[in-house]
């Protein structure tokens, strides 16, 4: 930690402050502390006055964050890459973890991003974070603050970050009565089991708490209308707390694996009926694009289709549209990026893109 450099301060919560730092390699990480300025930390001294031993207390939360970290290891949990003991201060052994490095979960943004990069960031990821803590080899665990700001993306990727706040044993029960969870728009019974334990309490939190901040704003937001059914199916189920993790992580792998192989997309007759092959192999320049949404591109309408029947059919859906440029490019399900535009006079030899006109 001597050897860093760069140090920028990110953001703080009640009890730990965050900082982006660059390693001697050039890598940039997140170093997590107690916030010596912070509320915990704070309001201890000012009630006990015992510095040293309000922060142990306060640090009590960082180090069992790092435990679960390091326990819960997976794809959407940030990665622990390590942690140190130093004296600081007038303490001795401060601690400081050494973790991935996230950008903040915003909604607006990802409301303005494709269906298809919104549905892996915050849905399939989601939901297979899910399963993996209600399977995780503590036991189930819940979140118990579960909110966008929790979750950081790290390459596309959405990862939980703060688990301070998570536990992993079962709510105790003599009766259901015992077993109620409490919403702000609405409350569940769940059974008690013979051996005293709310039946799936833990799971069954995260996935209303997944349903209330993500599902239901994300995932049927400009999908796929054939898609519509399905992915209803799921923000309803998950809403109500009819399926577990299980179903719910089978039903959105069902959404990837109709969407990745097309078939969703039920058109199977020839587009070359409709639609001509320009010859030679070219791409279009300015001009003659016009904008839609989502797109891949601020400034023309850029989409992702399975076959060149659901390009035609984009096309033909789009009322300005009179031809397609088909890229080499392709997005994270190996669907492929096409322009369409308004015209197809503009166009200049490019080996890496065809075009199609009506």
């Amino acid at each position: 930690l001597r050897n860093v450099s760069g140090a920028q301060y990110v953001g703080s919560g009640y009890t730990k402050a965050v900082y982006r730092v660059r390693l001697p390699g050039g890598a940039a990480v997140a170093l997590k502390a107690v916030d010596f300025s912070g509320h915990d930390l704070g309001s201890c001294v000012r009630e006990f006055g015992a510095r040293r031993g309000c922060y142990r207390l306060a640090a009590h939360k960082l180090l069992k964050e790092m435990v679960l970290l390091e326990r819960l290891r997976h794809p959407n949990v940030l990665q622990l890459y390590g942690y140190c003991y130093q004296d600081s201060e007038d303490i001795p052994d401060t601690l400081t973890t050494i973790t991935e490095l996230g950008a903040p979960v915003e909604m607006i943004q990802l409301l303005q991003t494709s269906w298809e990069d919104r549905f892996r960031k915050d849905c399939l990821d989601l939901g297979r974070l899910l399963h993996h803590l209600g399977h995780s080899p503590l036991g189930s665990v819940t979140l118990l603050d579960f909110r966008p700001r929790q979750f950081v993306l790290v390459d596309g990727e959405l990862k939980v970050t703060d688990l301070d706040d998570a536990r992993v044993e079962e709510t105790p029960c003599a009766s259901s009565a015992n077993c109620i969870l409490e919403f702000p728009a609405r409350n569940f019974t769940l059974p008690c089991s013979a051996q005293g334990w709310c039946e799936g309490m833990n799971e069954k939190r995260n996935l209303y708490n997944a349903y209330r901040f993500f599902f239901t704003y994300l995932l049927p937001h400009s999908a796929p209308p054939s898609l519509r059914p399905l992915l209803d199916s799921i923000v309803n189920a998950t809403g109500e707390l009819t399926w577990g993790v299980d179903e719910t992580l089978a039903q959105l792998e069902k959404v990837l694996h109709l969407y990745r192989s097309g078939q969703h997309h039920r058109r199977q007759q020839s587009c070359r009926l409709d639609f001509g092959l320009v010859p030679g192999r070219r791409r279009q320049e300015g001009g003659e694009d016009y904008r839609c949404w989502p797109s891949y591109h601020h400034g023309s309408c850029l989409l992702s289709v399975f076959n060149l029947a659901e390009a035609v059919d984009v096309c033909e859906s789009h009322a300005q549209c009179r031809a397609f440029v088909v890229t080499n490019q392709t997005t994270w399900t190996g669907r492929q990026l096409v322009f369409f535009k308004t015209g197809w006079s503009h166009v200049v030899p490019d080996l890496n893109k065809t075009t199609y006109v009506k």
